[in-house]
């Protein structure tokens, strides 16, 4: 058994490492290009699962990002992949936004999209003060440009589509082409509490398409330099550098102002108003009535109620 185990060995082909050879200054290179050119050579082998390991991590950043924008949460910028955590997400969102059924209430948003009978009274804007000058003005009426548009759209949200800047944003907003059915919007319902059992527990929210997003950030950018002087330092919503918690902390310390008060004359009272109404239900006589007496031109007001109305 000895002997048949020595003639293996001898007959076997092993490769033998002559370390002379590394004294050559042609071996290094030699073997680089041998490792280079051998098929299944470590190198190879390397370079194979480099590209694997790139595709890979490039179909877990798709599949990441793709249940992110469904779980409609902000990335989280630390820790390992969160794939199982926006699946999670959006899958309970989903179930939250699921609608089993409604209770019947005939005639509801019929209601609550038409036009009060009241009308208005003219000696209500007898009380609105001028604000806009006719400088002010001037700076609102001068031609958009196509930086305008680029500039809008660098603004939005990276996920927004504009597409290819046409022709048609610019004679829009120049007043040289109707907006047409731009204006026009998806209306969706978001639930105001847990488990909505009636319409009145939903809140309606405009879809609107990108066209008519971008000629509204256009207007607004072209506003936003007057702003200031047109709206009361009281209001505290939708204002940059305004926070609407402010007034929660003011609501406090009036009502606890009003309680207190044990002297004088003269009483105060508090008015409670229907913030539904005064955000969700403004009637366009009301605003474009509004605009105009606090002296906005009447080329801009033309403008504004085209992309309301």
């Amino acid at each position: 058994m000895g002997g048949r185990r020595n003639d293996q060995r001898s007959n076997a082909k092993m490769f033998q490492f002559e370390a002379k050879w590394c004294l050559e200054n042609s071996f290094e290179g030699m073997i680089r290009r041998w490792w280079e050119d051998t098929p299944g050579s470590i190198p190879n082998k390397l370079e194979n699962i480099s590209e694997v390991q790139l595709g890979l991590n490039l179909e877990a950043d798709k599949e990441e990002l793709y249940w992110e924008q469904r779980a409609h949460v902000n990335w989280l910028k630390n820790g390992d992949r969160n794939t199982s955590f926006f699946h999670k997400i959006a899958a309970q969102h989903q179930f939250r936004c699921r609608i089993s059924e409604l209770e019947n209430e005939i005639g509801y948003f019929e209601k609550l999209f038409t036009a009060s009978e009241m009308g208005l009274d003219e000696r209500l804007f007898g009380l609105v003060e001028k604000r806009v000058i006719t400088s002010m003005n001037d700076s609102l009426l001068k031609q958009f440009t196509e930086e305008d548009i680029i500039h809008a759209i660098k603004m939005m949200t990276p996920l927004k589509a504009p597409g290819e800047i046409s022709s048609n944003y610019l004679a829009i907003l120049n007043g040289r082409m109707e907006v047409g059915d731009i204006n026009k919007t998806r209306i969706v319902l978001i639930p105001k509490v847990d488990k909505p059992k009636n319409v009145s527990q939903f809140r309606p929210i405009s879809l609107c398409n990108v066209v008519y997003k971008i000629i509204a950030k256009v207007l607004v950018n072209r506003m936003s330099d007057i702003l200031g002087d047109c709206i009361n330092e009281a209001q505290g919503a939708f204002i940059p550098g305004r926070l609407i918690s402010n007034n929660v902390l003011i609501t406090y310390e009036v009502l606890y102002s009003l309680k207190m008060k044990k002297s004088g004359k003269k009483g105060n009272f508090d008015l409670k108003l229907d913030m539904s109404k005064v955000y969700n239900r403004v009637e366009w006589d009301f605003l474009a009535g509004m605009i105009k007496f606090l002296g906005f031109h009447d080329d801009w007001i033309v403008l504004i109620m085209r992309c309301a109305c």
